[in-house]
């Protein structure tokens, strides 16, 4: 089986296609501009199939691979292989009317990580290994916080009191909001971004500030690997006296 992942790896890219879309990508996968962007995609059309295409953008190496049902590139079939950005194999996973079949992932050195089998939609065999080709029991890693301050919310209750906007400590604004962010496979905080505001930039930007100058993280690991993680944090800013009355 894998000796055919590695065939459909090699014929993929140089089949011909008629370009129906491109979309530029930054970081995390969101739509942007070409200056902006990360990565870029390619949606091409085929025997009634949609292929869909990832690029690095820095290098034109592929990025990911797969067919399509529908247009709407919702629906997977047949193998969807992805690449880092050397070229290396990351994951191969093999897709039938959208449900998941096999799936085979490896660690940046060429060691397989892991080992998937689904049936009826429902996984039945899982194996992990680490870099050394050891198997471990370790399906999925969450992040962990780590620091002078003993946990995460000791560390915002801090930072929370420190370098507040003139107007909020003034009393003249107040409210709540929330911020999105991610932590990288470094541990390192990226693309945080308020994504429900509290109505005064200067909340927006001060909780914003917070999380960017986090202490760094112990990643998330999934399939023996390192993994960038999504999180989301909400903070309040309460109403405090106006010292003008």
């Amino acid at each position: 089986m894998k000796f055919s992942v590695t065939v459909l790896l090699a014929i993929f890219p140089f089949v011909s296609f008629s370009q129906i879309d491109t979309t530029w990508l930054d970081v995390i996968w969101k739509v942007s501009s070409k200056d902006s962007a990360i990565y870029y995609r390619l949606i091409t059309k085929n025997d009634g199939l949609w292929l869909k295409q990832d690029f690095f953008k820095e290098n034109n190496q592929l990025q990911m691979s797969g067919n399509y049902i529908d247009s709407a590139c919702l629906l997977k079939t047949g193998f969807f292989v992805w690449h880092r950005k050397d070229g290396s194999l990351a994951d191969s996973i093999l897709y039938k009317n959208n449900i998941k079949i096999e799936a085979w992932y490896f660690h940046e050195n060429g060691k397989k990580s892991a080992y998937e089998v689904f049936e009826n939609n429902k996984q039945i065999k899982n194996i992990n290994w680490n870099e050394n080709g050891i198997a471990i029991d370790e399906n999925y890693r969450d992040t962990v916080y780590e620091s002078k301050y003993a946990t995460w919310k000791d560390y915002l209750e801090a930072a929370l009191r420190m370098n507040q906007p003139k107007a909020y400590k003034k009393g003249k604004i107040s409210g709540k909001l929330t911020v999105e962010f991610y932590i990288g496979k470094d541990g390192y905080i990226i693309n945080a971004r308020v994504i429900k505001s509290s109505g005064y930039l200067e909340l927006d930007n001060h909780a914003i500030g917070i999380i960017n100058n986090s202490p760094r993280w112990t990643p998330a690991r999934q399939h023996g690997r390192k993994v960038i993680s999504r999180k989301e944090q909400p903070f309040t800013y309460p109403p405090l006296y106006d010292l003008d009355y």
